[in-house]
């Protein structure tokens, strides 16, 4: 009885030490798989911060792109200053007598292509020229121009009048542009008046009244305009002391002037080796 008590005491205590042991020993085997868990957690955790977030990948983008625009901008500005260096340049060069053909012969020898030498060389050129010229953007000069009646529905106290109404807007209202014809039944009488015009003949009024056929309007302009009005020696003889500008030459061109109306122009221009300023068709007389 006494072996069968004592063992029941032993199988008892067996037990309890088993029950008490077995829970740490799970907690034990938890705890060390938790741990690689725990430590692939932190190692992400380390990674984020490094990490930017939608917001900061867009502020960043912005400041490359910012930086780029300053950069554009600079460079540009050299262009530019670059360029305005070569045009003055030229008009100096011009104005010493330097022909066009020679600047022309340093193309290959500057940095810059071919195509950008020539359009500063043809800004310069209308730059030094303009300068030579007389242009007006005010309405006065055609208020005193004789023979303005050339131009349909005209007269001087018509300009007058408009002049008065346009208060100070008369030099270029903006958003105004107003295209006039030339009269068709326009007497020689009025024509010849152009010619008296001896202090504003190649006088260019650049305004909002834009006269069909030319850019600019000029007693010179309006007179060549309306060479079909004479026979090609009453031309002649009516020019013969009057001087024109290559201008003319070039509004003669464009509004196909018979042949013989521009020989006998061309010996009225004392520079024939000058560029049209406003007429789109380029060329040059040599």
């Amino acid at each position: 009885m006494k072996k069968v008590l004592f063992g029941i005491v032993i199988i008892t205590a067996l037990a309890v030490y088993f029950f008490q042991t077995q829970p740490h020993s799970v907690a034990v085997e938890q705890a060390e798989q938790v741990k690689p868990t725990t430590s692939q957690t932190s190692v992400v955790n380390k990674k984020q911060p490094n990490e930017d977030s939608p917001l900061q990948v867009v502020n960043k983008l912005k400041k490359q792109i910012s930086l780029c625009r300053d950069q554009s901008q600079q460079q540009s500005n050299k262009v530019q200053t670059l360029n305005q260096s070569l045009v003055s340049f030229f008009v100096s060069e011009l104005k010493k007598g330097t022909s066009v053909s020679t600047l022309l012969k340093y193309t290959d020898l500057s940095k810059i292509n071919q195509r950008t030498y020539i359009a500063l060389l043809k800004d310069a050129i209308i730059a030094e020229q303009k300068q030579q010229l007389n242009i007006t953007s005010s309405l006065n000069e055609l208020a005193n121009w004789q023979g303005i009646e050339a131009i349909k529905g005209f007269t001087n106290d018509k300009v007058k009048e408009m002049i008065q109404q346009l208060g100070d807007n008369k030099h270029s209202p903006p958003g105004l542009t107003l295209s006039v014809p030339l009269d068709e039944n326009v007497q020689k009488e009025t024509l010849y008046a152009l010619l008296s015009n001896t202090d504003t003949f190649t006088t260019y009024s650049k305004t909002f009244i834009k006269l069909e056929g030319s850019e600019v309007i000029s007693p010179a302009t309006l007179f060549v305009l309306n060479a079909n009005k004479f026979t090609p020696k009453e031309f002649e003889q009516a020019i013969s002391s009057n001087q024109f500008t290559v201008n003319e030459v070039a509004t003669a061109i464009k509004n196909d002037i018979p042949n013989e109306y521009i020989i006998a122009l061309l010996q009225q221009v004392p520079v024939l080796d000058a560029m049209p300023l406003y007429e789109k068709t380029l060329f040059y007389i040599t």
